[in-house]
């Protein structure tokens, strides 16, 4: 069962998906659809929309506020995979990896099945490991499928190295 901010945020992604740019809402008629305060509104868009999950947000609030969600592009080219590696860090999150994804998926870089397989693969229960050695396998279990996943969409046997 996936809990109200999950419902909020796959709207809001499915939003920017056929807008193909920027997203323009208004946060009061976005509680109101969901049935809940704006600042369940606002804390959606601060834990899934930021820029380290590949969205630009702009808020301006008040009785003519509203919310600007720009998607940002990844880098292209052979800086792909060091950009990467900077976000995941050595340890990563369940949620920062769906976050993650979700970004490579909306760019184009990973097919939805890949990203499926992937997600199922980097969840808390298939990683039954206490912390921190869950997140720090995670980290590398991702890095690993995201290289594996680069090299062979780009044809030439993967000759960029994981940092």
């Amino acid at each position: 069962m996936s809990s109200l901010s999950d419902d909020i945020a796959r709207f809001i992604e499915e939003l920017v998906r056929l807008q193909k740019g920027p997203v323009v809402i208004r946060r009061s008629r976005l509680a109101e659809q969901f049935g809940c305060a704006p600042s369940q509104i606002t804390y959606v868009l601060e834990t899934r929309f930021s820029l380290r999950a590949g969205y630009r947000v702009l808020s301006r609030r008040g009785g003519a506020g509203y919310i600007r969600i720009e998607p940002l592009a990844l880098p292209r080219g052979e800086g792909i995979l060091e950009e990467l590696w900077d976000q995941v860090g050595n340890r990563l999150s369940e949620a920062k990896a769906r976050q993650l994804l979700r970004w490579l998926q909306r760019e184009g870089f990973l097919g939805e099945k890949e990203g499926t397989i992937m997600e199922a693969a980097l969840q808390r229960q298939v990683l039954a490991l206490s912390q921190p050695w869950r997140d720090e396998i995670r980290a590398r279990l991702f890095k690993a499928m995201v290289a594996a996943a680069w090299s062979g969409s780009r044809g030439d046997g993967g000759k960029e190295e994981q940092p």
